[in-house]
């Protein structure tokens, strides 16, 4: 398991850097939301980030298992997290100059309807979600599920402020959109 756990934790690790220099390259922000409840929910996707890689490592040393700890779950596991991460460079080539990590609009700013984008809304936090999952089925562990679980609450409350501001920005367009498209998964939700 714990070489599973490993090639998850260096995965990401890679992504992050990827997208760290993917962030020098986009347009000037026009305007974008501050204050304590951003922030806010910043931390709490985080949060929940570190306790799903590290289940081990936070509040208690115990483990509690909510999954059989076996090879095809494991398998299934880093499958489903590489889609994720895979899915997720893919909508950031997509998004282009138009990507911020914050809820913001650039100069210029285009609604991005192709791509990722023609299935579901909001197709990064999609595929780090399904990462997420994916290191879930690895640890079968609790404390990996109530970290999907925060930052899947914390991913809901940003996209909730993205798509109040992309309806401003667009108001016909961006309603068309989301009568069209779903937010997370492609036909369902």
């Amino acid at each position: 398991m714990q070489d599973f756990i490993d090639t998850c934790r260096f995965s990401i690790e890679i992504w992050v850097i990827y997208w760290i220099i993917l962030s020098w390259n986009v347009k000037s922000e026009v305007l974008h939301l501050r204050g304590w409840k951003i922030r806010f929910i910043g931390f709490v996707i985080f949060l929940g980030f570190v306790i799903t890689l590290f289940p081990n490592n936070f509040l208690i040393r115990h483990k509690i298992f909510i999954l059989p700890l076996v090879m095809s779950f494991q398998w299934i596991g880093l499958l489903l997290g590489w889609i994720g991460l895979g899915w997720t460079v893919w909508a950031r080539h997509t998004l282009g100059k138009n990507w911020s990590g914050r809820v913001t609009l650039k100069q210029n700013h285009e609604l991005i309807q192709r791509g990722p984008y023609a299935w579901v809304r909001h197709p990064i936090y999609a595929g780090l979600l399904l990462f997420l999952f994916g290191t879930v089925l690895i640890t079968g562990q609790l404390f990996s599920l109530i970290g999907l679980i925060l930052s899947a609450t914390g991913y809901w409350l940003k996209l909730q402020m993205e798509e109040e501001l992309l309806k401003k920005a667009f108001p016909e367009e961006y309603v068309n959109y989301a009568h069209r498209v779903k937010r997370i998964f492609p036909g369902i939700f």
